[in-house]
C-alpha cells in the first residue's frame, strides 16, 4: 500500500478502546498496558532507518509543533496550523499540533513503514496532512496543508506520551533551549501578509517562499521532528479524562518515574539504534542518562502507581430499573446504544440534557480551574477532552453550535458549545461523565 492510500485509510482497522484495567506497580503497568500496546520492534527500527535517511534529504518537507495555541478568539490571526513555507536551503515546513505525530503512531501500530521517496512525494505533493482536527477561520484562509482522517487514538482513550519533551530542552553548545525560542528565532511565524499565492504542479495554494535559514536552523529543525515524530520517543497511556485513580497526579503521562522507567526499557529494547537516536535529538545525553539511573534507583519496579482507568462500569448489584434502555439512532434503527457504563444518576437525561443543565451549573460553580477555562475555548482541548469537534466554551455565539443562554464563570459570560452526540460508533457521554465525576 502507498503512503497516500494508508494515510487515506488511516481510521480502518481502529485501535482497540480502552478498557477498564487497573496497575499497582510501574513494572505492571508497563508489562500490562504499555508493553503491549507497543508497535514492534522491528516496525520500529524500520521506521528509525527510514527517518534518518529522510531528514537528511535537500527537498525534506518537516512539521513544527509551533504557533498552534491561542486560546481568545481576537488572537487567532497569529495561528499558522497547515501553513507552508519554503526556504532558501531547498527543505520546507509547516506548523502544526500534536496531532500530526499520531499519524506516525498509527502507523507504527499497524506495522506500517514507507520508504524515504514516499515521504518526500506525499509531503511535498502536500498531501501528508498537518493534522485532523478542525481550525480556525482565519487558519483556513491561506491553509496549505489540509486536515486529513482522524487516526482514532485519542478518541479511542489514549494519549501519545513523548519521552523527551518536544517544547524544551534543545541543548546545543552548552545551552539548553526551548522550542519556542528555537522557532522565535529561525523559524518566525512572520506577517500574514509574508504568505502569498502561488501555483506549481500542486495545484493553487498559500506559501511563504525564499525564507532564508542559517545552516545550524536545519540541526534544530531535525531534532524537533525527530523527537515529535519517531516511535522510539512516545507510548501509549490513558487520556486523563479515563484515568479513575492515581497516587497523586492528573495525568500518567506526565509522571516522571514513569517516562524515565520507559525510556530505559527503550534504551534496552533498540540497543545501539536508540543510542544513535538520542545522538540526533539534541539533548545532554550524558545527564539524561545520570537522570535515568537516580529514577531508577528512586523509583523501582515495585514503585506503588496505584492506576485505575477505564470508562467506569455500573456495578451489577445495581438495580434493574436504574439502568435505561437501549437508545435508537434515527438513520438507522437496527443500531442501539450500550447504555450499561452510564452513571445511573445521569442516565436517564439525554447527552444535551446532561451538558446544558449539569455541566453548565458545574462550570458555573467553579468545577474548573481558570487555566481550564482558557483551553476550553480551545478546538484542540475541546476535541481531547470533551470528543466534541468546537471549543466547549466561547465569548461569541455561533447560533448553530452554542446553547442560547450564556453561562457565567467568575463573573465573565460564555457560551456553552450545543454539539454532542450519543450514537454507537460517536458517543459522547464517554468523555463528558467522567469529568463532570471528577468535578463533582
Amino acid at each position: 500500500m502507498k503512503l497516500i492510500e494508508k494515510l487515506d485509510a488511516i481510521n480502518k482497522s481502529p485501535i482497540n478502546r480502552l478498557q477498564f484495567g487497573e496497575a499497582r506497580t510501574l513494572k505492571e503497568f508497563w508489562e500490562t498496558f504499555i508493553k503491549p500496546r507497543l508497535p514492534d520492534k522491528e516496525v520500529v527500527l524500520k521506521w528509525h532507518k527510514t527517518l534518518l535517511e529522510y531528514v537528511k534529504q535537500e527537498n525534506a518537507m518537516f512539521a513544527i509543533r509551533g504557533y498552534n495555541t491561542e486560546a481568545k478568539k481576537e488572537d487567532w490571526y497569529k495561528l499558522r496550523r497547515g501553513w507552508l513555507t519554503r526556504t532558501n536551503a531547498g527543505y520546507s515546513f509547516f506548523y502544526t499540533d500534536n496531532f500530526h505525530a499520531a499519524y506516525y503512531c498509527k502507523m507504527a501500530i499497524d506495522g506500517y513503514v514507507p520508504t524515504v521517496d514516499e515521504l518526500i512525494e506525499t509531503y511535498n505533493a502536500r498531501k501528508f496532512p498537518a493534522r485532523f482536527m478542525q481550525n480556525t477561520s482565519e487558519e483556513r484562509e491561506k491553509i496549505a496543508i489540509i486536515n486529513g482522517k482522524d487516526p482514532g487514538i485519542q478518541t479511542a482513550g489514549y494519549k501519545i506520551a513523548h519521552i523527551i519533551n518536544v517544547g524544551r530542552d534543545y541543548f546545543f553548545k552548552g545551552v539548553d533551549q526551548s522550542l519556542q525560542n528555537i522557532v522565535d528565532r529561525y523559524y518566525s511565524r512572520g506577517e500574514r501578509e509574508d504568505w502569498q499565492q502561488v501555483t506549481d504542479s500542486t495545484g493553487e495554494h498559500w506559501s511563504r517562499n525564499n525564507f532564508e535559514v542559517v545552516p545550524e536552523a536545519k540541526e534544530y529543525l531535525i531534532a524537533e521532528f525527530l523527537r515529535f515524530v519517531h516511535p522510539m520517543n512516545y507510548f501509549l497511556t490513558p487520556k486523563p479524562t479515563c484515568i479513575i485513580k492515581t497516587n497523586e497526579y492528573k495525568d500518567i503521562a506526565e509522571y516522571q518515574p514513569l517516562v524515565n522507567y520507559v525510556m530505559n526499557k527503550f534504551s534496552e529494547m533498540y540497543g545501539d539504534a536508540y543510542e544513535e537516536y538520542l545522538d540526533l535529538v539534541m539533548i545532554d545525553k550524558e545527564n539524561y542518562k545520570a537522570q535515568n539511573a537516580r529514577a531508577q534507583e528512586l523509583f523501582p519496579d515495585d514503585k506503588e502507581i496505584n492506576l485505575v482507568y477505564g470508562v467506569k462500569v455500573v456495578k451489577a448489584k445495581e438495580s434493574a430499573e436504574s439502568k435505561p434502555k437501549a437508545q435508537k439512532v434515527s438513520n438507522n434503527k437496527s443500531e442501539s446504544i450500550d447504555t450499561s457504563s452510564y452513571n445511573p444518576k445521569w442516565a436517564e437525561l439525554k447527552i444535551g440534557k446532561l451538558a446544558n443543565t449539569v455541566l453548565r451549573e458545574r462550570l458555573e460553580s467553579g468545577a474548573a480551574s481558570e487555566e481550564e477555562v482558557q483551553q476550553m475555548q480551545t478546538a484542540d482541548y475541546s476535541k481531547q477532552v470533551f470528543h466534541i469537534n468546537y471549543p466547549l466554551l466561547s465569548k461569541i455565539r455561533d447560533p448553530d453550535r452554542y446553547y442560547k443562554k450564556p453561562l457565567n464563570i467568575k463573573g465573565k459570560n460564555f457560551y456553552l458549545c450545543n454539539d454532542w452526540y450519543e450514537k454507537p460508533n460517536n458517543n459522547d457521554r464517554i468523555y463528558l461523565e467522567p469529568w463532570l465525576e471528577k468535578h463533582e
